[in-house]
Order: structure tokens, then sequence, then C-alpha cells
């Protein structure tokens, strides 16, 4: 079930960065994805928080052919993501060696570095939480469940209500918001929020002090477990803006790599796959880490398996008064361990992940070096026709040294299908016609103090038709 899980996300990670090829469209993205993603958890949790309930044979084999009729639901995106291809040049050899050859790059390490570090601590967190809510708030299982089923609505309404919108404003720079209150919105306040990677590395920084606070001097101020409660929220707000940043910060590595080569090459899939692995490699550290609670002394009953002999009318019973006995069985040294990994070893893990973020290359003059050349190189096959396959859409679309070399007018347009937009249109930002005018890419002649040669920097002009009557374009810059 795992390998099956991480081919999905490697297939929706790598196809993320062909299909999107800017910023902005990539935080839109994720600002959708993630109130997406809150669900799928909120919806994940009910299965789990009736297995703390009652985990008999019958609970246990009804949620796994509930979860086996949700993974082949995601076959419906399939043919999406094959569609979801650039031109590509030289075919990728996929060796291990190749493999090697992409984390050599210092974008990617920074990239796989903040994946690691970000989901040891998230996992780290996450885990040892629950044991603390048990060990040391003196929670049984009924209560854990109405405490984290509390918790996780508050973090739940507030990524879909506040947070995911938030973020996905404040880190877009589109000039042509439709809604005045989101325009105002982002003029206000995105001086403040100008850099996301700036913006990130603080909140991580916050987030490895703020919720050690709360979850170390709220128990003087409010009974347990309140202070659980406060810990795991302000975890979640510090840790709302990396998500964009991650997914970004890896779109980025993906587009260095591809423009690096002069033939074309394409290696969205390695790169989805290290990241992948590293990912997962960081959740190992929050495994091994329970290592130490049996160091400790943690010892442990098994109350379902202790209360199967006793009748169903007194089950429910034998089982909390076996959890409470676990509870005061163990020796103090298990509370203080696991106070000690949410209060040391987890804000560990996030100034780790703060620094690879802080350290990321990716920003300033050679973030807009990228966004101008991805404004050249990007072609857009995701309009044309279903028919017409993949390998049409790669012999209609040159490679980025194709399109660098053709740049060699006062102004090279080419379209899809349509009329070649005059430059009016082009300098006025808006390209009128009929629907089957679905891409247009215009470039301006290279400069004697281009930063790259070859490559100028352009106005990339995207229209897409929004009617059957016309077509609507943005400008980037």
């Amino acid at each position: 079930a795992s390998w099956c899980l991480s081919v999905l996300l490697n297939s929706l990670e790598s196809s993320r960065a062909e299909i999107y090829p800017f910023k902005d469209e990539r935080t839109i993205v994720e600002a959708m994805s993630k109130p997406v993603g809150v669900m799928a958890a909120t919806a994940g949790l009910a299965p789990q928080l009736a297995l703390w309930a009652s985990s008999s044979m019958a609970m246990r084999f009804a949620i796994s052919i509930g979860l086996f009729m949700a993974i082949l639901t995601s076959m419906e995106v399939v043919p999406i993501l094959r569609d979801a291809r650039q031109p590509r040049g030289a075919p990728s050899t996929h060796s291990w060696r190749e493999l090697v050859e992409v984390l050599k790059s210092p974008v990617m390490r920074h990239a796989t570095a903040i994946r690691f570090w970000h989901s040891a601590a998230d996992t780290t967190s996450l885990n040892f939480s629950i044991y603390y809510a048990t060990f040391v708030d003196a929670c049984d299982s009924v209560q854990r469940a109405k405490w984290m089923l509390l918790s996780g609505v508050i973090v739940g309404t507030m990524e879909l209500c506040f947070m995911a919108p938030f973020w996905g404003i404040i880190f877009t720079e589109s000039t042509e918001e439709t809604k005045p209150w989101k325009r105002r919105m982002r003029e206000k306040l995105q001086p403040y929020f100008s850099s996301m990677q700036g913006v990130c590395f603080k909140f991580e920084i916050l987030g490895a002090i703020i919720p050690v606070l709360l979850l170390r001097l709220l128990p003087y101020i409010l009974p347990r477990p309140w202070e659980w409660v406060a810990y795991s929220v302000s975890l979640r707000v510090f840790f709302s803006p990396q998500a964009f940043y991650r997914s970004v910060s890896f779109c980025w590595a993906v587009d260095a790599d591809c423009h690096a080569s002069s033939t074309g090459r394409r290696r969205e899939a390695q790169h989805a796959g290290l990241v992948r692995l590293f990912e997962e490699q960081g959740r190992t550290i929050a495994f091994a880490l329970f290592l130490g609670l049996g160091a400790a002394g943690l010892q442990n009953a098994n109350c379902e398996l202790s209360c199967n002999a006793v009748g169903d009318g007194l089950r429910d019973s034998c089982i909390e008064t076996c959890d409470r006995d676990n509870i005061a069985s163990q020796p103090e040294a298990v509370r203080d361990f696991i106070t000690s990994i949410l209060t040391y070893v987890v804000p560990l893990f996030v100034l780790l992940c703060a620094a690879h973020i802080y350290l990321f290359p990716i920003h300033g003059e050679r973030l807009e070096e990228l966004q101008r050349t991805q404004a050249i190189t990007f072609k857009s096959v995701t309009d044309l026709p279903a028919e017409e396959g993949a390998m049409d859409a790669r012999e209609r679309c040159p490679t980025e040294s194709t399109a660098a070399n053709e740049i060699n007018e006062d102004l090279t347009c080419s379209t899809t299908s349509g009329e070649v937009p005059s430059p009016d249109d082009v300098q006025s930002g808006i390209v009128k016609g009929t629907a089957s005018e679905t891409v247009a890419t215009c470039t301006t002649p290279p400069s004697p103090n281009s930063p790259r040669s070859g490559v100028h920097p352009p106005a990339a002009l995207t229209a897409t038709p929004t009617s059957p009557g016309e077509a609507s374009a943005y400008l980037t810059l």
C-alpha cells in the first residue's frame, strides 16, 4: 500500500512541474490542493478514531475495504497525468548514476533536505503528541479520540477558511485580480510578505519556539490537555506556508535542471522520486525515536486482546480500566522522554529545515532569470486535443535550445492555432479572438545585456479561452 501511494504521489509531484510553469500558477494549485488534503486527512481521521475505539477484526476488515475503494478512485486522474508532458530531447536512462547526478545539484540537495527535516519534524510531532496526550495528560482511548477530534476540527477549519486562501493570495503576484477585496489585501500585505522564502524561514523559526512555550507553560494556567491542543494548533499555523514553499522549490529545482541541459532533457520523475525518498527517510527518524520509549521503560499492555474473554456488556469498561492501568504503570522516565522529544528534538528538526530554506539558492535575480527562461521554453500542451496524443504534441513543440535560437527578429510569436497577435496586443497584454486561439507565446529580441547567452528576458503571453466566443490572456514579465 505504501509503495502504491508513493507511485501516485510521485506522478502528481512530477506532473505539477510540467503543467504549471510559473510560481503564481503553482501557488494557486497548492492553495487548491491544501483544502483537498485537509478534507482527505479529515476523512482519514474517521477510520483512525474508529480503530482507537474498537480494533476488532470486523472493524479492521471494513476499514481496509473502504481504503481500497478510495485508492481505486485515484485512477480517474491517470489520463490527465499522462498528457502532462513537455517536449523532450534525449531520452533519460533512468540509472542510479543519473539519480546521483541529479542529487549533486546544490538546488536539489537543499530541496531534498527541506523535505527530509520537515517530514521528520512533522511526523515526530504528530506521533509523539499522541503519546503525550496518553501518558502525560492521562487521557484514555475515548478521551484521546475526543480531544484529537477537537484539535482536528480546529486545524481543518483554520486551513480551509483562512490559512490556505490567505497564503494563496499573498504568495501570488497577479495584477489582474478581479475581486476588489483580494486586490486590496494583496496591496496592503504583500510588502510584509514579499519573499516566500523569507516568510517560510521566519515562520519555521517561530514554529520551533512558540509551540514549545505553549506546551510547557500553559499547564500552569489551563487544565490539561488544553496545552496539547494549543501546541498542535500553533504548530499547524507555523507549518502552513511551508507546503507552498516545498512544492515551489521542488519545481524550481526541476526547472533549473531542465534549463541546464542543451538537449531539452526533462527529469521530473527522477526529482520526484528523490524528494519522496528523502521525505520518507525523514519519517523513519520519527519511528526510530520510538526505540527510546522502550529504553525509558514503556510497558504497554494490549487492552483489546486482554479483554477479549470478557462478556460484551463488560468489555468497554474492561478496556477503559486497562487503559488507566497502562497510564498509571508507566515510569516517570517515559513521560520525561516524551516531553523532551516535543521540547527539544522536534524544534531541532524545524531549525534544520529553516537553515536549508535560508540557504536555498534560487531567489532574487536568479529566480527572476529562471522565470524569464520558463516564459521562453515552456510549451502549453494541455490544451491540445486528446486524440493528437503526447507524441504529436512533442513534434509540434520545440525544445529549449530551438526556442532560444528562434529569437532573431524584432518580435517572434508562435501560436498553436488562430492568428498571430499584433505587437500592440502584446504590449497591452490582451489578446482577443476565437476559442481556437489557445496559446500564443511572444518573445522580444535578445539584448546585449542579456543575463544568459541566447536567452533574453521575454514577455511571455499565454492565452486560454474562457468562453466559446473569446479568449483571455495574462502577461508574465
